[in-house]
Order: structure tokens, then sequence, then C-alpha cells
């Protein structure tokens, strides 16, 4: 007897392993107040979760930025003020570029302002300033005052802007 309950204990626990083991092929059943989710190591390598920074891209309106006959690719985000920004398209914002890290200019009507403002403007950022309703296009490393909103990225290259204009008229436009 005692050999029939060690031979079905064991046969019981093999069973259980098996179906817990990554190498079955057995589809998993489910209680009706259960979820059972089937993934498979490939299906896991292939569809990562979503990031955050996944979600922006995703949200990213690809806009041309031309200056003195170079374009430039960018994308903006989809907060307020890029929302107004894009409804404003194509738009021409005669800019100044100050000190070799941006080029700023005022737009014709104030962008919706609901924050959040940040001070880690980094190269590559598009950014809107609201206290002189100013949109900038910044390309090298500089510090920055609060009140700044982001509202895009440049995607291109951002040795691009070498050699531009001092000052120009900007077209902003869908692309």
């Amino acid at each position: 007897m005692k050999k029939a309950i060690t031979l079905i204990i064991g046969t019981a626990t093999a069973l259980a392993l098996a179906s817990c083991s990554s190498e079955s092929t057995s589809t998993p059943t489910a209680s009706p107040t259960s979820t059972v989710t089937a993934t498979t190591p490939a299906a896991a390598a292939s569809s990562p979760a979503p990031t955050e920074d996944a979600a922006q891209v995703a949200a990213a309106t690809p806009i041309t930025i031309t200056i003195g006959g170079t374009t430039i690719a960018a994308t903006l985000n989809d907060s307020d003020a890029a929302r107004d920004f894009i409804e404003s398209m194509p738009v021409t914002v005669p800019s100044i570029r100050n000190a070799g890290i941006e080029y700023f200019g005022a737009v014709a009507s104030p962008l919706t302002e609901t924050g959040p403002f940040y001070d880690d403007v980094r190269p590559g950022d598009i950014v809107y300033y609201a206290p002189k309703d100013e949109v900038a296009l910044i390309f090298k490393p500089t510090s920055s005052p609060g009140q700044l909103t982001k509202i895009g990225d440049i995607t291109s290259d951002l040795n691009i802007f070498d050699g531009l204009p001092e000052d120009a008229d900007i077209v902003y436009d869908l692309g």
C-alpha cells in the first residue's frame, strides 16, 4: 500500500511540474473567475510592455522647420501648447539666433499653457516660453529660465544648425 501511495504522489508531482514548465505545449484552462495568460518566451520578447517614451512617440506629430532654405525634421508632443501651435501651421515666425545656442521668436497669439513647466532644457528641445509668447529651438547645451513648456523635439542631426543665418524667418509646417 505504501508503494502505491508513493507512486501516486510521485506521478501527481511529476504531472504538476510538467504543467508549470515553459516547454509545455498544452493550453491552459481558466475557471470563470480567473484569468489565464499564456506567454511564450518568443512572444514576450517581441511585444515588450509599452513605456512612457513609446506613448510619447506614438502621440508625436511630425513637422518640418525651414530656416534659410534648410529643412529640419521635428516632432511636436501632445501638450495643449503644441496642439495650438499645430493649428496655426503653416506659420512663419521671425526669429533671432541667440548666442549660438538657440533660435527664438514670438508667435502671433498665445498658446494654451497648462504646464508642467521645466528647466531641464536640452539640445534638440522645442520649447514655448509663455511670458513672452515665444517658441525656441534649442540646439546647443544651455541653462534655462523657469516657465518653459517642452512642446517637441528636433529629430534631425543638430549639426545642421551650424552655419545657418543669424536672424531668419522660420517656417513651421506639418510634415
